[in-house]
């Protein structure tokens, strides 16, 4: 079954911001693999951190730790962005309600 279309009128901004962070991840890796820039990877394994010790881990004896480090690390991001968007709806929302309860 296909997902029904989305609309991008009405999509909340906070929707597409939750794409912003692994985006940004992605193009990091991205850089930094095609233009071959070996000190890169130091910083991004410290901007991963904790996930970057484990996928150190599993990658220790995988043949493309580059492609692993990617992809789980913009997984990674993305758990962090959509965590921090269903916390922040629901801080909102009971913001939101106690307000409309004093009223």
């Amino acid at each position: 079954m296909l997902a029904p279309p989305v609309n991008m009128k009405t999509l909340k901004p906070g929707s597409l911001l939750v794409y912003l962070l692994p985006f940004l991840h992605l193009c990091a890796c991205l850089i930094i693999a095609f233009a071959r820039l070996e000190s890169g990877w130091g910083y991004m394994v410290l901007v991963d951190i904790p996930m970057s010790v484990i996928i150190l881990a599993i990658s220790y004896s995988f043949d493309h730790p580059l492609l692993l480090f990617g992809t789980l690390g913009t997984l990674w991001w993305y758990l962090l962005s959509r965590a921090a968007q269903m916390i922040g709806t629901r801080v909102f929302a009971a913001i939101r309600n106690s307000r409309f309860a004093q009223k």
